[in-house]
This record gives structure tokens, sequence and C-alpha cells, in this order.
């Protein structure tokens, strides 16, 4: 009960136990229910951003075709998600990324460049690989039509009547290629200065796998060396010659969220998909070998 006393009201112990108890608790139910309207108001948020925002994927100019492939085969169960592909040679684009430039996911043709992103911390997640390549030598059909510019084997890559192209050695198919070149003269009795003498043959450096290619094909130069995925049956007048497997390097594809991304539920999403059964069974289609092959170590290649 209450008890008066003149003009000052005073409160049982018990009554005023139970006040605090009561503000204790609407000081809790406050910010509780602000936080759930702060969540509830995020998924249609983050819904509107998935049908106005594309999701930008920087990869290797190498994964073009099997990427638009696996693309369009996300975008069947996400038909909100407009895709935004950035295709380059990987060095070009760690780059620009380390320069400013803004995107959600981050596939390199090798570990060097996502390790630079990460040194940099400019990605959310670890790197890890869902594809492998190898490489493949590349020549024009009309080469060999005389024998002085026969091209067999590796061996005929010093023939000084050839013309050479390659991808700089700074992109990951240049830096893979001058390391087969290497190991071919010291475990493939090539002799001395093999690789020097095929790299006198080189009339040009490219910025990716596609501008090799493009050059054979072209007849600008006679040979390249390419990987195996980029020898497609509608590139024209190109005919391939294979590595050997015991100086071949098997290239790998780390994928990676970067931190920037606006769509990060979204981005993880989209990676995990890649290796998902349908998109390794894109992958080995396009010729490329499936996440659940033989592990790469990771390659650091001077």
């Amino acid at each position: 009960m209450l008890k008066y006393t003149g003009l000052h009201t005073h409160l049982p112990p018990s009554f005023n136990k139970g006040a605090i108890t009561i503000h204790r608790l609407i000081g809790l139910i406050i910010p509780l229910t602000m936080l759930i309207s702060m969540v509830a108001c995020d998924v249609p948020e983050e819904q509107k951003l998935r049908s106005e925002k594309p999701l930008v994927i920087m990869a290797a100019s190498s994964l073009t075709d099997v990427l638009d492939d696996i693309g369009g085969r996300f975008k069947e169960s996400h038909p909100e998600v407009t895709l935004a592909f950035n295709f380059d040679g990987s060095q070009r684009l760690r780059t620009q990324l380390l320069l400013g430039a803004k995107a959600d996911i981050f596939i390199s043709a090798d570990w060097e460049q996502t390790e630079a992103l990460e040194n940099a911390n400019l990605t959310l997640t670890k790197a890890k690989s869902f594809a492998y390549n190898k490489l493949n030598v590349i020549v024009h059909e009309n080469l060999g039509a005389t024998p002085t510019h026969s091209i067999r084997n590796l061996a005929d890559l010093t023939n000084p009547e050839i013309k050479l192209v390659l991808a700089n050695k700074n992109v990951p198919a240049g830096k893979y290629t001058r390391q087969m070149l290497e190991d071919a003269e010291h475990n493939g009795n090539l002799g001395a200065q093999f690789k020097i003498k095929v790299l006198n043959n080189l009339i040009s450096n490219e910025s990716n796998v596609r501008a090799v290619v493009q050059k054979v094909s072209l007849g600008v130069a006679d040979v390249g060396v390419v990987y195996k995925t980029d020898v497609k049956d509608n590139v024209d007048h190109v005919k391939s010659i294979p590595v050997p497997e015991y100086i071949n390097p098997k290239t790998a594809y780390p994928v990676v969220v970067l931190k920037d991304s606006k769509q990060y539920s979204l981005a993880q999403e989209f990676v995990s998909f890649l290796y998902s059964d349908l998109a390794q069974s894109i992958l080995v289609k396009h010729r490329f070998d499936p996440e659940n092959s033989v592990p790469v170590i990771n390659q650091q290649i001077e």
C-alpha cells in the first residue's frame, strides 16, 4: 500500500524493485525491437540491390567462354541477377583493383595476383582454386608447307625461320610458358640454351592468351603457346601440338570475394556455385580440369 506523509509519497521496497525490473525490461525491449526492424529492412534492401546492381566479376581472359556458360546456368536459378564480367589478363585486373577499381569477385589464372590482393587487405574470403588448366602449343595451319617451317614438336621451336608470339612474362600464361621452356631445357634433353633460342624467335608479347590465339589464327605469327582450353573447334586456321606432361605445369584458378563487394551474400552464392556438380561438368566440357582433380601446389614462378 501507499503511505502518505504530508506531501511526500513513499513506495514500499517491494514496489521499487518491481519498477526497476520493469524499467530494465523496457530498456531491453526497445533496442531489440529496433534491431529486428533494421534486419527486416535489410532483407528487401539486399533483394533490391540484386535486381538493380550487377554482380561484377573480374576474371582471367582464359575463362571467358566457360564463365559465360556457367553464368547463364547460374541465372536460371537467379533470374533477378545481372552478371557483369570483366575479362583480361590476371595481372592487369589485379593492377586495376589495387588502383581502386571496384568489383565483387576476382578470379585469377595463378596464385600470385590473388595473394597481392590479400596482402593489400582487399579480400573478404580466402582464395581457393575451382579449376585447373595446362599449356598447349598452337601453330598456323599453313606452317609446315615447307620443310624449313615445319613444327612437329617442341624442339622445332628453335627454328630461326618461325615467328613466335607469347603472353607477356608478367601474365600467368606467359610465366608458365617460360617455366615450361626452362624445364624442357633441363629435363627434356633439348640442349643447352633451348629457352634462349626459342625466345629469340619472339616477335610479340601479348597481354592475354586470347590475343596470342588471334595473332596465330590471323597468320601474324606462326606459333604461340596458350592454355589447352584455348584450342577450340571454332578457331580458324589453328592446329595444336601437345606439351609433354612431365614439363607441362598444371595451373590453378583461385577465386576470392573482394572486400568492397556490396553484395557479399550473392557473391558467395556465385562462388559456391562454381564448385557445384553442374558448374564442374561445364568446366570439363570446356576442357578444364575440375576442382576434384589432383591438387596443385601453390606455384610461385620467378
